[in-house]
C-alpha cells in the first residue's frame, strides 16, 4: 500500500497558522483503518499487509515562509543568493532547525510509525493477537523546500537531521524532485501503478525551466519580500494604533486562496474591522512601498522580458490590485493572468495526459500536489480483452488552514482542510485500487 500526502507547509511558527499535532493523530488513525482494510484480500481471505509506504510529496517543510530571512536588517541573505555561500547555508540550517523544533510533537508521531509506535493489525481476522506493519516514509521536494534537493555535504547534514526527526527511509543524497530521475522512487511507484510528482514544474511563478529545481524563483522572492514582511512592517509602524486582531490576521496572508487575491483579502480584512480610512491609507502605503521595492529587486528585474507580458508583469498587476479596485475588477485581472499563464485552468489534470507513465499505460494513477486543491479527474478507460484499465488524475490537496473567497461578497471564509490518499496493490483491499479522503474542519466563531 502506498499513501501520499503533500503541502503541509510546516513552518517555524513566524508566518501564520499551520496544522497542529492533532491532525497527525487523526492521520495515524486513518492509517490504522487503511492497514486493516488492505489486509482483506480479493479472494475473501485475511492476511496482514506486508508493509506501508508513505510518500511526502513536497512542501512538507516550508523553508521560504519564515521571517528569519528578513528579521535582521544587516542580514542580506536571501533564498536566491548563492546556495554554496556559507551564510546562505547557515540561514537554511537555522530555519530548518526552527521548523523541527516548532513541530517536534507532530514529527514525533510520524517517526513513531516507523519505530516505537507502529501501526498494528490483527494476525487473523477478529483475532486479539496483533502484528506491527513495517512503515517506510519518503520525502520528495517541492518549491518551498527545494533546498533539500541541493547537493553537497552541508545540505546532506541538514537532510540527515530531517531523516532522524521524521524517521525517513530516503537513502543518502539529495531528496528527489523529478521521479523519472530517481530509480528507487520509480520502482516504488511502479509497484503500485502510481506516478506522482509535486507539480511545481507546471507553475511558472514557482519553477524556472531553464534553471531547474536547484534555484530560487519569483514565487520565493514574493513570499520573502512581501508576504512575510508586510505583516511585520505594519506591526512595526502602526502596532500602537491598530487592533491586535487585525495585526494577527495579517499573519495569515500565506493561507489566502487563491493566492493571487492576497491584496483583495487585505482590503477585505480592513473593511470587516471597520478601520478608519486614514489608517487604511497608511496600510496601503506600506503595501505599495513593499510592492515597489519587490519589483525593483535585481533578482526580479533580471527576469523581466522586454516587449512581452511575462511573469514579472503579471506579478506587478497582482500587487497593484490593492489600489482602489472593485472585487469585480480584481477578479477580471486574476482571470486574465490565469488564462495567460495556465491556459485558464487552476487544475493540472491536462498535464497528466503528457506524462510518459500515462502514455505507456503502466500508471493507473497520476498524482500531483502544489495547487492545494484536492481533485480526482478520470483520464481514460482502456479495454484489454474482457478487462479494462481506468486511469485517473489526483491532486493531493493540502493539510492547511485556508482563507477562501466567498461567492456572494468581497469576504473571505476561514477553515481547515486535510487530504490523504492510499493506493493498493492488486492483492490488497479486496482488489480495490485506491481510496482517498479529503476533509474540512470549521473554526470557532469569535462573534
Amino acid at each position: 500500500m502506498l499513501v501520499i500526502i503533500s503541502d503541509l507547509h510546516m513552518t517555524d511558527g513566524t508566518t501564520g497558522t499551520t496544522i497542529g499535532a492533532g491532525a497527525f493523530e487523526d492521520f495515524r488513525d486513518h492509517l490504522y483503518n487503511f492497514a486493516i482494510d488492505a489486509s482483506e484480500r480479493p479472494d475473501g481471505t485475511y492476511q496482514p499487509i506486508e508493509s506501508m509506504e508513505l510518500v511526502l510529496l513536497g512542501d512538507i517543510f516550508d523553508i521560504i515562509r519564515s521571517t528569519q530571512w528578513t528579521d535582521e536588517p544587516a542580514d542580506k541573505v536571501r533564498p536566491w543568493d548563492d546556495p554554496n555561500d556559507q551564510a546562505t547555508i547557515a540561514k537554511i540550517e537555522v530555519v530548518t532547525n526552527a521548523i523541527l523544533l516548532f513541530n517536534q510533537e507532530a514529527f514525533a508521531i510520524l517517526k513513531g510509525l516507523t519505530a516505537d509506535n507502529p501501526i498494528t493489525v490483527p494476525t487473523k481476522r477478529g483475532g486479539k493477537q496483533r502484528t506491527a506493519v513495517p512503515m517506510h516514509i519518503y520525502y520528495v521536494v517541492g518549491n518551498h523546500d527545494w533546498f533539500l534537493h541541493l547537493p553537497g555535504a552541508p545540505y546532506e547534514a541538514i537532510r540527515q537531521s530531517i531523516r532522524d526527526a521524521l524517521g525517513l527511509a530516503n537513502p543518502p543524497g539529495p531528496f528527489p524532485h523529478a521521479p523519472e530521475h530517481t530509480p528507487w522512487l520509480m520502482e516504488l511507484y511502479r509497484a503500485h501503478n502510481v506516478f506522482a510528482r509535486h507539480g511545481d514544474i507546471f507553475d511558472p511563478f514557482n519553477y524556472d525551466k531553464k534553471k531547474g529545481r536547484n534555484a530560487a524563483t519569483l514565487g520565493d522572492a514574493l513570499v520573502v519580500e512581501v508576504i512575510n514582511r508586510f505583516p511585520q512592517e505594519v506591526r512595526k509602524r502602526m502596532g500602537n494604533t491598530l487592533p491586535e486582531p487585525l495585526l494577527e490576521g495579517l499573519n495569515e496572508l500565506a493561507n489566502v486562496r487563491p493566492s493571487l487575491l492576497v491584496p483583495v483579502w487585505i482590503n477585505s480584512l480592513l473593511q470587516s474591522m471597520k478601520i478608519p480610512q486614514a489608517q487604511v491609507n497608511q496600510v496601503k502605503e506600506i503595501w505599495d512601498e513593499m510592492a515597489n521595492n519587490f519589483l525593483k529587486l535585481k533578482f526580479v528585474r533580471e527576469q523581466d522580458k522586454m516587449f512581452r507580458f511575462d511573469v514579472v508583469d503579471a506579478m506587478e498587476v497582482v500587487l497593484k490590485l490593492y489600489d482602489n479596485v472593485s472585487l469585480d475588477t480584481a477578479a477580471k485581472a486574476v482571470r486574465f493572468i490565469n488564462d495567460k499563464f495556465w491556459g485558464g485552468e487552476s487544475s493540472f489534470a491536462a498535464q497528466a495526459l503528457e506524462e510518459p507513465a500515462y502514455k505507456e499505460r503502466w500508471a493507473q494513477h497520476i498524482v500531483y500536489g502544489h495547487t492545494h486543491h484536492y481533485e480526482i479527474v478520470p483520464l481514460d478507460k482502456i479495454f484489454v480483452g474482457y478487462d479494462s484499465l481506468n486511469q485517473f488524475y489526483f491532486n493531493s490537496g493540502t493539510w492547511h488552514p485556508v482563507h477562501a473567497l466567498a461567492l456572494a461578497h468581497e469576504r473571505f471564509v476561514f477553515f481547515n482542510v486535510m487530504t490523504f490518499m492510499a493506493f493498493f496493490k492488486k492483492h490488497e483491499r479486496k482488489g480495490r485500487p485506491f481510496e482517498t479522503w479529503s476533509g474540512t474542519l470549521g473554526v470557532r466563531s469569535h462573534t
